[in-house]
Parts: C-alpha cells; sequence; structure tokens
C-alpha cells in the first residue's frame, strides 16, 4: 500500500499559489530573458508590414453560389447538386445558442484544389504547404480575349514570371444567363499551361468558373475521349507538379492598377478533401 499525506486544505490553496506564482515567474523570464528581445528595444514595428488596403477576393457563400456560378447544364451534365444547406440549431435557454451544420460543394466559389481532385493516389487538401499559398501577384488581363478562345503563351512569357510569383488570370467571367448554357469564358491554350509548369510558378489563381475549357471538356467527352490527361489537360499539368490551383475569384480587377500586391488563399484543414472553399485575400503595400 502507498502511503499518501493529506494536507489540510489551507495548505493546500497555499502550495497552489505557491506553484501559480513560480509559473507566472519562468513565463516572464521566458519571455523577456529566454527570447533575448526587450518589447520596448525591439525595432520590429508592425506598421511597416501591414498593407494599405485588402481586397477581398472570394464571394459570400449562399444556399445557390454554385448554381449561379456553374449554371444549371454544367451541373446536370455531370450530376451534381447545386445547392448549399444551412441547418441551424441551437437553444433559446438558459441563454441563446446557435450552432449550424453545413453542407456545401467545395467546388462553387473561390475555392482550392487539391491533387486528389483529379488523381485519385493524388495528395489530399490538407496536404499543400501554406507556404505555396501566399505570394506575389502577376496578372494577366485576357478580357480582350472572346469566349471559348485559347490564350497564348506571348503574354506569360512577357509577364516574366518566376518561381516566387503567383500568377492570376483575369477574365472577368460572367456566369451562364440560361438554364441551357455552359460556363464560356477564354481559357489558357496548353502551350501557356505548360509553360507555368515548366517555371514553375508558386500558385495559379483564375476568376473564371475553371482553368479549364469547360465547352472544350464537353466536345471531349462527346467524342469519346477519357482519362486524366486527355479531357482536363490543363488541370493534369497544374496538379501534377504540385501547383496550387484556385479558382472561381472575384473582385479580380481590382488588382489590375495595384502594384506590390501579395495573394493569400488559406483552404480548411480537411482530411482527405479534394477541395476548399478559401477566403482570398490580396494584400495592396
Amino acid at each position: 500500500m502507498i502511503n499518501k499525506k493529506i494536507l489540510p486544505a489551507e495548505d493546500i490553496a497555499m502550495s497552489g499559489q505557491i506553484r501559480l506564482a513560480l509559473g507566472s515567474v519562468a513565463l516572464i523570464m521566458f519571455i523577456t530573458v529566454g527570447c533575448g528581445v526587450d518589447q520596448h528595444d525591439s525595432d520590429f514595428n508592425p506598421e511597416t508590414i501591414l498593407p494599405k488596403e485588402i481586397i477581398d477576393l472570394s464571394p459570400v457563400i449562399t444556399e445557390n453560389l454554385t448554381e449561379q456560378i456553374w449554371g444549371k447544364a454544367a451541373l446536370q451534365m455531370l450530376g451534381f447538386r447545386g445547392t448549399t444547406n444551412f441547418v441551424h440549431v441551437g437553444i433559446d435557454t438558459p441563454t441563446y445558442v446557435r450552432n449550424s451544420y453545413i453542407e456545401l460543394f467545395n467546388h462553387g466559389g473561390a475555392h482550392l484544389d487539391a491533387p486528389n481532385h483529379m488523381d485519385k493516389d493524388g495528395m489530399s487538401i490538407e496536404g499543400w504547404d501554406l507556404k505555396k499559398l501566399i505570394g506575389p501577384v502577376k496578372i494577366l488581363d485576357a478580357t480582350s480575349y472572346k469566349e471559348n478562345q485559347p490564350i497564348p503563351v506571348e503574354p506569360l512569357i512577357e509577364l516574366n514570371l518566376s518561381s516566387r510569383d503567383i500568377f492570376i488570370l483575369h477574365v472577368a467571367y460572367t456566369p451562364p444567363g440560361d438554364d441551357k448554357d455552359l460556363p464560356s469564358y477564354p481559357f489558357l491554350s496548353s502551350e501557356a499551361v505548360e509553360y507555368l509548369a515548366s517555371i514553375p510558378v508558386k500558385a495559379v489563381a483564375t476568376d473564371a468558373f475553371s482553368i479549364e475549357s469547360f465547352t472544350g471538356f464537353a466536345e471531349r467527352v462527346e467524342v469519346g475521349f477519357t482519362g486524366y490527361e486527355s479531357l482536363i489537360p490543363n488541370h493534369h499539368a497544374i496538379l501534377t507538379n504540385g501547383i496550387p490551383l484556385f479558382e472561381a475569384l472575384e473582385n479580380v480587377s481590382e488588382l489590375l492598377d495595384k502594384e506590390d500586391v501579395i495573394f493569400l488563399g488559406f483552404p480548411l484543414k480537411i482530411k482527405n478533401g479534394n477541395a476548399s472553399p478559401v477566403r482570398a485575400v490580396a494584400f495592396v503595400y
């Protein structure tokens, strides 16, 4: 049998106060001595790293956001449901509390794709290195190109892209206006995408419905093409080279006249997720 000494209540309280005091002293010593920095003597000034402006690049997630962006024809073609379900639960007594269960389509609205979106053996969303999801921006304004027109590689070469850059394709996407229409917008040619992958850029983003030509995808399906590389070549070139892919951003036009812009888009850390909504933002300095 193990003998235990039982202390009076006041001794226990005093012991707890001593431990708390010693813990406080240790914490103060760690901050002031262990870190080796006196807060008042530090040259660090948060104002020097805070942006002058923050531009929100993500739409509000609503019940019908996916259908607004995709259109009914694209959803029906692939057999996807375009609604987000919000189930609010809670109590009113002894105090007001509300929580929610949310069932949403993770490719509707601003989102980040994971390699396993198209490759069953690919990495899932929680595997992205966060350092790849933040970086300086270089934008290609492709609004002069017609819908369903491929964008050649030459204007990308003129941007002088490097491996530190996040490339954003701006097309000013307009969702389908008719229930029978498929999403349409100018898209990157295979030469342009291969060029991005060869650098490789840090990440690729677009305000288009997809980095892929959805009309081209539908046409290839119609003639019997199969497989990842044949049906979805732009995704294949980007994701298989370990490049993060952001799609369906908004407000990208607000960046066109800006200099010194940093993009940031972090996903939810979802186990085995094939994509995640992001709150994508641009920091303007």
